[in-house]
């Protein structure tokens, strides 16, 4: 049972690989190597690159998906959001919004899923759904630096200053170091 229990592991961290960092080659002794994709904008090979982004992205998903339905992984929610991200990076907001909600309808208030349908919706344009998220989201974890920030963009977004304000007084007091306290120092609100 444990070998079992630590195959669905395995299999879990073989999907991340494939979908963040790249892909395994074996080789002719036994060795695996894993191989990280290089970007360069500079380079003739952009396009390989971007179609190889794009296939890892996919490979990931599948992965994923295929650790979310295991019976023996623990934490399918955790497998079905970062399907989710997999499947965002190839632009399908659809598809990923299906793994994201379908992460809620077993751990409802988990962040990572909440926090990604926020963004999907700010993205879209939904600036009213991105705050409800955040508020829903603010409502039952801890805030994070990201959070507090998407409600910042959707406030803006909406008009409403003083909302926004209280946002960005979060991010700078609670969060002084992130990333998103140093994009508002220096003016960026992307």
């Amino acid at each position: 049972m444990k070998a079992l229990l630590r195959n669905a592991g395995i299999l879990a961290a073989g999907a991340m690989l494939w979908c963040l960092l790249g892909q395994t080659e074996s080789h002719a002794d036994g060795a695996a190597e894993i191989r990280a994709i290089q970007l360069s904008i500079a380079s003739a090979a952009e396009a390989r690159n971007l179609d190889a982004i794009m296939s890892h992205y996919l490979a990931g998903e599948k992965l994923f998906a295929a650790v979310a339905v295991n019976p023996l992984y623990q934490t399918p929610e955790v497998a079905l959001v970062n399907a989710g991200v997999c499947v965002r990076g190839t632009g399908d907001l659809v598809d990923a919004e299906r793994y994201f909600n379908r992460a809620l309808a077993i751990r409802p208030n988990l962040p990572e899923a909440m926090l990604e349908l926020g963004n999907i919706a700010f993205d879209r344009g939904d600036a009213a759904q991105a705050r409800d998220i955040v508020r829903r989201y603010l409502a039952v974890n801890p805030p994070t630096s990201e959070t507090l920030w998407l409600g910042f963009r959707a406030e803006r977004k909406l008009g409403d200053a003083t909302a926004a304000a209280g946002f960005a007084r979060r991010v700078q007091t609670e969060f002084p170091n992130s990333a998103q306290a140093q994009m508002m120092r220096s003016g960026i609100d992307r």
